[in-house]
């Protein structure tokens, strides 16, 4: 496994404001998942479908196993 080194320090809702993830209005990002391939593309996105719900986890599941299979 390829190791990431993450940045420190990013100004408040950076990273979520790039994956257009960023609610401007509350300033929170919504519970996103997201899976981006080693070449740094976004392969897919597993977004919460409204407040108070969750995703499971055969949806990730599922989704590691489209990505992995293309």
């Amino acid at each position: 496994m390829e190791r990431v080194q993450l940045e420190l320090g990013r100004p408040h809702g950076e990273v979520a404001g790039r994956y257009g993830v960023l609610d401007l209005t509350t300033g929170a990002a919504s519970r996103t998942t997201i899976i981006v391939r080693p070449d740094g593309t976004v392969a897919d996105v597993l977004q919460q479908r409204e407040p108070g719900t969750t995703r499971t986890f055969a949806e990730h599941r599922d989704a590691l196993e489209r990505v992995l299979s293309a």
